[in-house]
């Protein structure tokens, strides 16, 4: 098969290192290896690249950024000129819906296929974090890939249904998780003292952006809650919009030297940060497919989070990890407790999630899905 994978949300210095890139990169790197001919189309301003072995198309990011949605609606246009100027595909294959529902007004030919984390739609419902006028651009491009792509690959349960509302039919809605590169994110030894963590106490771990929809409120009453009773650090790693209130909460709450906010680190130290903590939290009340569980998983730390979308596809209380209600700091704080107080308990479901994610969630599992149950049934249609 001819591939082109259209890399959207990247850092252009920094090819399949952040955002949804590392997504991109990784299915063109399992599909290669399957014998599939492989491009990668991506606004790069770096010829580093995660594979030298596969076809890169690049071109300029977009003004006025690559974050922008401005930007996010160029990228499409510049994508299908060198589409074009490369030949014919048999598949596109895109990590986020602006990318294909801009070649659906622009009436693409090509087969198209859709793999992304989430749905406008279900942000609405449960704690949308865009602005209204972002949110009627995103709503028409969701509703437009709903209809023209060729398949929209969910990448959980929920996701499944929240599609299905916004307009694809059922039959056309593979449900194949995202991926976790298990060589990356892997145990490593030693990890407090190479990032620099000396104290003697337990470590609770967030990873991600810091927006309304991570539940990150809940996470720091839940701390507060505790701080009293257990010797422990919470280490917030990531920024965004909610980064000050965030931390204005937490001297409100007098738990400033308990909480430390470590701001965005590269992906490849990310599996360090697994390793040195105890248990990693995610309390969302939002999301579509969250990786941080799956990567936290395969490192061999402990997981919580909230029963949405992909995490309760997986995440099974007491044996791969632990789930909590949502936007519920006690609740939170309770199952906290539990993993301070039983670590023997927390080893053993920490080690039953990573069994669980090398077998199901590892990329050379979740690739050959793909190829079966999305693009052959495309091709042979």
């Amino acid at each position: 098969m001819r591939i082109a994978l259209i890399d959207t949300a990247c850092n252009p210095e920094n090819p399949g290192l952040s955002g949804l890139s590392d997504v991109i990169w990784n299915m063109a790197i399992q599909l290669h290896h399957l014998g599939d001919e492989v491009h990668v189309f991506g606004p790069y301003t770096s010829e580093r690249y995660p594979d030298d072995s596969i076809a890169v198309h690049s071109f300029p990011p977009p003004w006025p950024g690559w974050r922008s949605l401005p930007g996010q609606l160029r990228i499409p246009l510049q994508a299908r000129k060198l589409l074009r100027q490369v030949g014919h595909f048999d598949i596109i294959h895109a990590a986020e819906y602006t990318t294909t529902g801009m070649l659906s007004l622009l009436r693409e030919k090509t087969p198209m296929v859709l793999t992304t984390p989430g749905n406008i739609y279900e942000h609405i419902l449960h704690g949308n974090p865009y602005v209204w006028e972002t949110t009627q651009i995103y709503k028409v491009f969701a509703r437009l890939s709903a209809r023209r792509c060729a398949r929209i690959v969910a990448t959980c349960q929920d996701m499944a249904l929240w599609w299905a509302f916004t307009g694809t039919p059922p039959w056309k809605i593979p449900v194949i998780p995202y991926g976790v590169n298990t060589d990356l994110f892997r145990p490593i030894p030693e990890a407090r003292s190479r990032i620099g963590l000396h104290e003697d106490k337990k470590i609770v771990l967030f990873v991600g952006r810091l927006d309304r929809s991570k539940g990150l409120p809940d996470l720091l009453q839940a701390a507060h809650l505790l701080a009293d009773t257990h010797d422990f650090a919470l280490h917030v790693v990531g920024n965004g919009p909610e980064e000050h209130s965030l931390k204005e909460m937490a001297e409100r709450l007098g738990i400033e030297k308990i909480v430390k906010f470590q701001n965005w680190v590269n992906l490849p130290d990310v599996p360090l940060w697994y390793s040195a903590a105890d248990v990693c939290v995610a309390p969302s009340v939002s999301e579509g497919f969250l990786r941080i569980f799956a990567e936290a998983m395969a490192c061999g730390c402990l997981f919580v989070g909230t029963p949405i979308a992909g995490m309760k596809d997986h995440i099974f209380p007491g044996k791969t990890g632990f789930l909590v209600k949502r936007k519920d700091a006690h609740d939170l704080a309770e199952a906290l407790a539990l993993v301070f107080q039983n670590p023997d308990l927390a080893r053993t479901v920490a080690q039953a999630g990573r069994e669980y994610a090398l077998t199901h969630l590892d990329w050379q599992a979740v690739v050959p899905r793909i190829r079966e149950e999305v693009y052959y049934p495309i091709l042979n249609a």
